[in-house]
């Protein structure tokens, strides 16, 4: 997924999670042994239905300049997406015309910390995965049908090679040069013992 993809998902599915605290905060401050299932399930729906709105207001209103100044300071920790989500789920809870309370508070500055904690790790590009290196052939088969020694086959050569055969012009090549260049000597030699006779 490209990274206006990654984006565009945080922005839609972040906000979710924000009901989802604020209902286990609202149970878990008013005796949760109380809520049946039932009872989690229609605080959920509530807080939904109202909470939702809001949070996606407040994500396109406060959340995309804020995304933006992240971008281009290049801020990319999830921690950091973190404390803007609790700053900007701050807002709502300034803006409600009745006073909340302290925990009311902490619940909405909590719930917009999760939402942004999870838009960030959404937003990160995950490393590639190390690719696989193909084993590399260290014995072939050449034409003469010999082995050829370890670290001789060229990797993804695609080609059989005779090996066998080129070193053995090479040897044949190095005994003539030996052989031309004994007879020289022994020519040379003789040829300095007639010069030291006459004299």
């Amino acid at each position: 997924m490209t990274t206006t993809g990654r984006t565009v998902s945080a922005f839609l599915i972040a906000p979710l999670a924000i009901p989802l605290v604020l209902c286990i905060g609202h149970v878990s401050m008013n005796h949760p042994a109380h809520y049946s299932i039932a009872g989690w399930i229609e605080t959920l729906r509530i807080y939904a239905v109202f909470g939702l709105p809001v949070a996606y207001g407040v994500s396109l209103t406060f959340g995309i300049p804020l995304w933006s100044a992240y971008v281009l300071f290049n801020i990319s920790s999830p921690l950091a997406f973190a404390v803007g989500g609790a700053v900007l789920g701050c807002i709502p809870a300034l803006m409600i015309a009745d006073p909340l309370g302290a925990w009311d508070k902490v619940m909405f500055a909590l719930a917009g910390a999760v939402s942004g904690f999870l838009f960030g790790t959404m937003r990160r590009k995950r490393a590639p995965e190390p690719a696989e290196k193909a084993p590399v052939e260290t014995r072939s088969e050449g034409k003469s049908g010999g082995a050829i020694p370890d670290g001789l086959v060229p990797p993804n050569s695609g080609q059989d090679i005779d090996l066998a055969g080129i070193a053995v012009e090479d040897l044949r090549r190095i005994r003539d040069m030996v052989e031309e260049s004994l007879r020289e000597l022994a020519v040379a030699e003789r040829g300095s013992r007639g010069e030291t006779a006459v004299q």
